[in-house]
């Protein structure tokens, strides 16, 4: 099965099992988005309904989460929008609210849709969640991408136990930071890549997209040698195990979104702005318009089909500059190939 096929099949089941002792309306929600948008879209929205289902219901605001009519109001939805949080119990950000107003406008919209509620309350009333820098973008500096790729090398970022662990796990973890580095490829993207989307002669990996779209990204020799390296190590953790996830996980199945994040995590724990693996995406934008000047171009590298898009990618701060002369060398200057 290939990787997207896999991802998305085990998180459609996920979803129907999570849905199966909830109202029928969820499921009916989940099923018109699942047929009509990203899968992960899907289950997002889906469980950004459930959950404020829940938060009505727990705080008193409906009797049950049957009672859909009673939920939709305006105080109700502003209610939830002001007291949300993210996982490290603050505040969620802009952005998050953004995202959270556009999967219940979504939401209303199809239980107004079959009659469900009278009329709806984001027509009336709720303000609009503005986001000045939607995707909240920080790239990363020189030092900063200098820094986790000597922590790769030293294994130096955790206990002496948890290092020995992650000694074994070396040459993928350096193997899924340079492909974040140098393609700025989605997690997702990422973490769905499988061995036959490696082609080794032309020096290109296949990257299949979040339309399900397909695309190609150029390597150079010393990408393409580290890649060579985790592959072999990947057969000797595999052991002759059966599994065409080019990235595995230590119980040598398809690693998922959430440990590369956690990876991103462990390695930059301690810088000041919070990165993500999106962080790197948004760096290497940034890094290669600083290059090239020429925004189409990375418009096409980053497989955006707007260059607006693109746009709100790049940073433009002077430390860029400096950052752009790694950009060829930084990884390979501090790996031992």
């Amino acid at each position: 099965m290939k990787g997207r096929e896999e991802h998305k099949y085990k998180s459609e089941s996920k979803m129907r099992a999570l849905l199966r002792d909830k109202p029928q309306y969820f499921t009916g929600y989940y099923n018109g988005l699942f047929n009509s948008c990203e899968y992960l879209t899907a289950q997002n929205y889906t469980m950004t309904a459930v959950r404020f289902m829940n938060y009505l219901k727990e705080n008193g605001f409906i009797e049950s989460i049957e009672d859909c009519n009673g939920a939709m109001t305006i105080d109700n939805v502003n209610s939830y929008l002001s007291c949300l949080r993210g996982r490290d119990g603050g505040y969620s950000s802009d952005s998050a609210k953004a995202t959270t107003y556009t999967a219940l406008k979504s939401f209303a919209d199809y239980l107004l849709s079959r009659k469900m509620i009278s009329e709806l309350p984001f027509d009336c009333g709720i303000k609009r969640v503005s986001v000045k820098d939607p995707l909240k973008q920080v790239a990363m500096t020189a030092a900063e991408l200098k820094k986790v790729v000597e922590r790769i090398n030293d294994n130096s970022i955790g206990t002496k136990r948890a290092n020995a662990r992650r000694e074994a796990w070396k040459e993928r973890n350096l193997a899924i930071f340079t492909l974040l580095m140098v393609t700025g490829i989605r997690v997702t993207a990422l973490t769905e890549l499988n061995m036959e989307d490696i082609f080794w002669d032309q020096k290109i990996i296949r990257v299949t997209d979040k339309r399900r779209n397909t695309y190609e990204c150029e390597l150079d020799d010393d990408s393409m040698d580290i890649l060579r390296n985790w592959v072999i190590k990947r057969a000797e953790l595999l052991n002759k195990r059966d599994c065409n996830a080019l990235f595995i996980s230590n119980r040598r199945t398809r690693i998922t979104d959430k440990s590369v994040r956690d990876l991103v995590k462990a390695y930059t724990a301690d810088f000041e702005k919070h990165i993500t693996p999106h962080k790197f995406r948004s760096t290497f934008a940034t890094l290669l318009y600083d290059q090239t000047g020429d925004i189409a171009y990375v418009q096409q590298l980053m497989n955006h089909s707007r260059p607006d898009t693109t746009q709100r990618y790049i940073v433009r701060k002077p430390i860029n500059a400096e950052a752009a002369k790694y950009v060829n060398s930084l990884l390979l200057s501090l790996i031992h190939i």
